[in-house]
Formats: C-alpha cells, structure tokens, sequence
C-alpha cells in the first residue's frame, strides 16, 4: 500500500515513545515494523495485547500521575524553563519509581515532557 494510492484518505501515524517492543512477543497484528489499532467510536483502541512493549504497566501506572502534575505545573515548567533532567529527576522523586530492563523510566520520563513542553508551547 502506497499513501498515492488513497489521496483522500487521512491517515494517522502513532507514536510509541518511551516504550521498547518486545521482539519476542510479536504477533499477526503487532510486530516491530508495524501496530494495528481499530478505530472504535472515533477513538483508535489497541489491536491485540500491552504486553507488546516493554513496562508497558509500569507505564500505565505512572502515565496518569505525569500529566495530573504537567495540567498543574505545566505553565511553571515552561516559563521557567525547567529542564528535562531537572524535570525527570523530580519526577522520579515524586512517584518514586526505578528503571530496569523492562522499563526504561528515565526515557518515557524524557518522552512524556518533551512532548507535553512542546504542546503546551504551541498552543
């Protein structure tokens, strides 16, 4: 499938930043090139199973408690020009979490700010 096939078709592309594929755990509908999501009243779901990436749990439970703090100190971050190490050291301090060989939190730290920095940027 080429995109010039389908020119009026709207195609979105998904990021997994922060997270690493399992390459041992592909299937039929995930593998390391690709993931399939359905798209269920216009929201896409994931098409098979979390455990394709790497902590992905581990994610999930701190993923809620980033952005509750990023809705509430967000603002201060950007004019004070808080800084991704400054950011992600804080952060590991406030929901106390560690990386290891499944989860990488230093990284998904990284990933979650500098998308949330540059949002809130452009707004």
């Amino acid at each position: 499938m080429t995109l010039d096939n389908y020119p009026h078709k709207v195609f979105h592309f998904i990021s997994y930043n922060g997270l690493w594929i399992d390459e041992n755990y592909e299937t039929k509908f995930n593998t390391f090139d690709y993931t399939l999501f359905d798209i269920v009243e216009n929201k896409y779901k994931f098409k098979d199973d979390i455990k394709l990436y790497k902590g992905s749990e581990k994610a999930k439970n701190i993923f809620d408690k980033l952005q509750k703090d990023f809705e509430i100190n967000g603002k201060h971050y950007l004019e004070t020009k808080t800084q991704t190490d400054e950011y992600i050291e804080r952060q590991k301090q406030n929901i106390n979490i560690q990386t290891d060989d499944e989860f990488d939190a230093n990284y998904y730290i990284q990933t979650f700010y500098e998308l949330s920095i540059n949002k809130l940027n452009f707004e």
